[in-house]
């Protein structure tokens, strides 16, 4: 009996420009992970069984993608597709999930075989771990359709703000993704001590005054605005820098000399 095919991958949009923009090219393969490897350390203690396994971050993931280009010209055609490929890191989306996408390039060489009909090109773009959502919303909807026309996508924004904060307050933010992200939180106003609980990750920052602060929970650092360039504030920040789970994540702002506005921006994530 032969093999049936399940899913199959017809078409793919890189750095905005579709695979099938080319009318003579076709999808022969893709091998990308389901979920990106951890980066883990073994130790082994003399006289105990086993060892201690440390975890500590996501890998980046590889995916591989083998097309086949057909017609004539197709030294130029070729050129047409790779050109935009080569810029950088751009947005990689399959037909497969139109809605999100990965953040890659390509940073090896790209293998080339020629046929008598057609011409065999491999292409390995280098990811980020996880996936990107790209509306979160009615629009991704639209999206399965066959043009894929979020070809030129960014990731969807979250901004949760909690304005006018005085005195203690309390408050909820939701992450719709499946893996834990980590925010850049903007402060704008005066404290002479705000304190920032999510969950279990508590911070604090002292001496705002009537000035824009963005703490980066990804980057670990802690800046305000002047001209072109960042300064430091990290010396006024202590704690863990936040986190937010997916589902519901409960927030508690105190401190002293309170008037200031919060607003937290992160991306709906996915693992898988």
């Amino acid at each position: 009996m032969a093999e049936q095919i399940i899913s199959k991958i017809t078409d793919f949009s890189f750095a905005g420009v579709n695979l099938k923009s080319v009318p003579t090219a076709y999808v022969s393969e893709v091998n990308r992970p389901l979920t990106p490897a951890m980066s883990v350390e073994e130790y082994k203690i003399p006289n105990r069984p086993g060892s201690i396994i440390v975890k500590n971050a996501h890998k980046r993931v590889e995916i591989h993608i083998k097309f086949l280009l057909g017609g004539d010209n197709r030294p130029n055609l070729l050129r047409q597709l790779l050109s935009p490929w080569l810029k950088g890191e751009s947005p990689l989306i399959f037909d497969d999930e139109p809605d999100k996408f990965y953040l890659g390039e390509i940073i090896d060489e790209c293998s080339i075989a020629e046929r008598e009909y057609f011409t065999e090109v491999g292409i390995k773009i280098l990811c980020r771990p996880f996936k990107y959502q790209i509306h979160g919303d009615a629009r991704d909807l639209l999206t399965a359709q066959a043009t894929m026309q979020t070809s030129g996508a960014t990731m969807v924004t979250n901004k949760d703000s909690f304005v006018n904060i005085t005195a203690p307050k309390t408050g909820v933010i939701t992450n719709n993704g499946n893996m834990t992200c980590k925010p850049v939180i903007r402060l704008i106003g005066s404290a002479t001590l705000l304190t920032i609980k999510v969950m279990d990750f508590a911070c604090s920052i002292s001496d705002l005054k009537a000035e824009e602060v963005f703490i980066d929970c990804e980057k670990m650092i802690v800046y305000k605005n002047q001209g072109t360039k960042k300064v430091n504030r990290l010396g006024s920040f202590t704690g863990r820098f936040p986190e937010i789970v997916p589902g519901q994540n409960d927030v508690a702002f105190g401190g002293s000399g309170l008037r200031i506005d919060v607003e937290f921006i992160y991306h709906n994530t996915y693992v898988v």
